[in-house]
């Protein structure tokens, strides 16, 4: 039976250093007519920041992958093989997207566990859970490994949305090892920090499906404007996708002028003044 090394000290990786400060949003407009969307652009490293990351990315003229998480590096690949595999089909059904996005991630995954974990052995996660890998170590080498390849994490989620062939909006969030939420019927979704922030606030405001453009791309950045709390950029992206394939931008800047003018929460003037007396 093969031995088990001793594990290695833990050094900082990556996936360590803070890229977790990421922050997408989504929400459907004009009863799903439109799809608005919002993310900062901050790359955090711990050591130094900046803003410059684009967190979303068109995997189909009709479909859009927005991203969060503590390990960009996997980002890349998973959005690679998804756009080589949808992006040249001419229509594509809600379940062709979750299942692939659901593969793929499991994908990266497994590529993960076997360099990280199982590469010492030669072995490829198949392997080591079929019998061949039981009859290879003993029963407490087996469970240490078992426990290691439970600790890896892909570190990214994903938050999708887009038009089915027959032009029903969808939008789902993939999260860690591929367990998949659907937001039709709720309308919104955010990942990342500050995202429950984000949420309360557009529901506060009193969001709904069928809001119009407007009123749900200013939800939209209320939500990421209070949520900036959670060390996000101030620099936000904001784009629409309509059931048609058509794309629109709008500018940050006097969305935040408008908010911070009227709709910033603030105290009101001589609180102190105007509260009641303790008791």
């Amino acid at each position: 039976m093969a031995p088990v090394p001793r594990r290695p000290e833990r050094r900082p990786r990556p996936a360590d250093w803070g890229f977790g400060m990421i922050f997408c949003i989504a929400a459907f407009a004009e009863g799903g007519n439109q799809i608005v969307a919002a993310s900062d652009q901050r790359l955090s490293l711990g050591y130094t920041s900046g803003e410059s990351l684009i967190k979303a990315s068109a995997i189909h003229p009709r479909w859009i992958a927005m991203f969060a998480g503590n390990d960009i590096g996997r980002v890349d690949p998973i959005l690679d093989v998804a756009k080589r595999t949808f992006g040249l089909k001419d229509t594509l059904t809600r379940h062709e997207i979750e299942a692939g996005f659901v593969f793929f991630m499991h994908q990266e995954l497994t590529k993960r566990i076997e360099a990280s974990v199982l590469s010492p052995y030669g072995l490829t996660l198949n392997e080591f859970v079929s019998k061949y890998g039981v009859d290879s170590f003993t029963p407490d080498a087996y469970a240490d490994i078992r426990q290691q390849i439970t600790e890896i994490k892909l570190g990214c989620e994903f938050l999708i949305y887009g038009y089915d062939e027959q032009q029903r909006p969808h939008l789902f969030h993939v999260q860690e090892r591929g367990l998949v939420e659907d937001y039709r019927g709720m309308g919104v979704c955010a990942i990342g920090s500050g995202s429950a922030v984000a949420i309360h606030t557009m529901f506060s405001l009193g969001y709904f499906i069928g809001w119009p453009l407007a009123e749900t791309t200013y939800g939209i950045c209320a939500g990421k404007f209070m949520a900036e709390r959670a060390d996000l950029g101030q620099a936000t992206v904001i784009t629409t996708l309509s059931k048609d394939g058509q794309y629109g931008f709008f500018e940050d800047q006097p969305i935040r002028r408008l908010w911070e003018k009227v709709g910033k929460p603030c105290l009101p003037p001589d609180v102190a003044d105007r509260m009641p007396k303790l008791k």
